[in-house]
Order: C-alpha cells, then structure tokens, then sequence
C-alpha cells in the first residue's frame, strides 16, 4: 500500500491524473474568498471528503464531493 501524498495548493483534477487506483476517498480542505461585506472580502477553508471510482473506458475519475460530517457519523 502507499504512503501519505502532501497534494498542498494542487487542484483535484491535476492530483487524479497521476494516480493509479480503482477507488479515491480522502479528505480535502478548499479554500475559497467570501463575499465582500462592509468593503472587506475575507478568505476561508472548509474540509470536504472526496471519493471517486476509475471509469477504464474513460480512463478518468468519476469523483464526488460532500460534506465529511454526513460520511463520517460526526
């Protein structure tokens, strides 16, 4: 089985490409610009789970985000 991959700053879809499994599901943290409010935009993260399964007539990744807390029991 293989070790730990650090993807920090990758989009998902360039992460895919070079891997080699049937099945994806890991943890993912986006971070993304809120919404201009009294003249200030801030930036936040939020964690979302990612899972995928490899269509070989395609040779890509059907891929799914959600909402950890639903998959997880949290």
């Amino acid at each position: 089985m293989a070790g730990p991959h650090n993807f920090l700053g990758k989009k998902i879809f360039d992460v895919v490409v070079d891997l080699w499994r049937k099945y994806i599901d890991v943890e993912v943290e986006i971070e993304f610009d809120r919404r201009e409010y009294a003249g200030t935009q801030s930036r936040d993260t939020k964690q979302f789970r990612v899972v995928g399964v490899c269509n070989e007539d395609a040779d890509d990744y059907h891929l799914c985000i959600t909402n950890p807390s639903r998959c997880f029991g949290n």
